[in-house]
């Protein structure tokens, strides 16, 4: 993500190709719309030659990084507002930014989102989509895709606005 640019976003979708991926597969991720809205708000930062290089930068000429000092400010002011919360001190557990996929993959569980459908948001192509699947399936599921991130983001927001959504999740 942190490489992001403004050219691998087409029709509501993130386009990585192979050399972008960890398994080396090209990957498209359907972006919900309050992710849209949010990567649209971005002031886009262009480098010395005037190009707007990163989607996320705060130079210009490269991408964003330091995330080693942003985990630092974010686990200390997770504590302090734990603390304030608890009244008392707490110990919160080691964590990693890495940790959001699977906090994302179990939440879609949660909501119900099939296991093949999570495995194809983030790209996976062991478990159910290993073996034989890999061979002779060939969906994409790009619409299921989409309606899970799009459940996701329904669900995150209800979450960071404290308030419960109208709509009864069903299992299916």
């Amino acid at each position: 993500m942190a490489e992001m640019t403004d050219a691998e976003i087409r029709d509501a979708d993130w386009h990585l190709t192979a050399d972008r991926t960890k398994n080396g597969r090209a990957h498209v991720v359907p972006l919900s719309e309050a992710v849209a809205a949010v990567l649209k708000g971005i002031d886009r930062v262009a480098d010395e030659a005037g190009r707007v290089r990163w989607i996320f930068t705060t130079t210009g000429p490269t991408p964003i990084s330091g995330f080693s000092k942003a985990w630092g400010h974010l686990n200390t002011r997770m504590m302090e507002i734990a603390v304030k919360e608890r009244g008392e001190p707490v110990e919160i557990p080691h964590w990693t930014f890495h940790y959001l996929r699977r906090t994302a993959a179990t939440g879609m569980a949660r909501l119900g989102i099939p296991v093949r459908v999570t495995e194809a948001v983030l790209n996976h192509v062991s478990g159910t989509g290993g073996g034989i699947v890999a061979v002779y399936q060939r969906h994409d599921y790009a619409e299921e895709k989409r309606q899970a991130l799009e459940a996701w983001a329904r669900f995150v927001a209800e979450l960071v606005e404290g308030k419960a959504g109208n709509v009864v999740r069903l299992r299916g």
